[in-house]
């Protein structure tokens, strides 16, 4: 049976919400001295968010293949 998934629904809400503020201050010249900076932890939580969905939709493959091969051998 598929493992159940670490990250809550909060843990993608924080990270998209960080999304948008690195992105937000990536546009304000008040941040230009850190733009390097807010790229690459933006990149890090794009990256974070990336792997929780690939292992949710990994997950939610296995399930069905697990209920797909029950189905057939019963």
């Amino acid at each position: 049976m598929a493992k159940l998934n670490p990250y809550s629904v909060d843990t993608k809400k924080y990270l998209h919400e960080l999304i948008k503020d690195y992105d937000h201050k990536l546009k304000m010249s008040f941040w230009s001295n850190f733009y390097p900076i807010i790229k690459e932890e933006k990149y890090k939580c794009m990256k974070h968010l990336r792997t929780i969905k690939e292992q949710e939709m990994e997950e939610i493959f296995t399930a069905k293949m697990f209920a797909y091969q029950f189905h057939i051998t019963n």
